[in-house]
C-alpha cells in the first residue's frame, strides 16, 4: 500500500513537473534572424533558396511599408540568443548580408 501511495506522488510529482516546463517553454523568447530585406521577389527567392539549401531553416514574411511590398527573410526560430547570434555570424560571412537577431517573446493573454 505505501508503495502505490509512493508511486501515486512520483506520478503527481512528474506531471507538476511537465507542466511548470510546458509553461516555461511556452513563455520563453525565442531568437530569431532577419537575415536580410527585399523589394525584389526573385532576389528574395534566390538566397532563401541558398540558404535552405545550406541547411537553414527560412521563410519569407511580406509586408507594406508605405505602399511597397517587403520581403523580410528570416532564420529560426532558435531557443537561445548564442544559437541566434552564431547563425547570423556565419550567414554574415558566408552570404554577404548583414542580418540582425530578432527576440520573439510569447504574448500573455489578458481576460476580459
Amino acid at each position: 500500500m505505501e508503495r502505490m501511495l509512493a508511486i501515486e506522488r512520483e506520478a503527481e510529482a512528474q506531471a507538476a513537473a511537465n507542466a511548470e516546463a510546458r509553461i516555461q517553454s511556452e513563455t520563453a523568447p525565442r531568437y530569431g534572424v532577419l537575415a536580410a530585406v527585399f523589394r525584389d521577389e526573385e532576389a528574395a527567392t534566390r538566397l532563401l533558396t541558398d540558404l535552405l539549401d545550406a541547411g537553414y531553416d527560412g521563410s519569407l514574411v511580406s509586408g507594406d511599408s508605405e505602399g511597397t511590398v517587403l520581403l523580410e527573410l528570416r532564420l529560426g526560430p532558435y531557443e537561445s540568443l548564442a544559437e541566434a547570434e552564431r547563425v547570423a555570424n556565419t550567414v554574415r560571412r558566408s552570404f554577404g548580408v548583414t542580418p540582425s537577431v530578432l527576440v520573439e517573446r510569447a504574448t500573455e493573454q489578458v481576460e476580459e
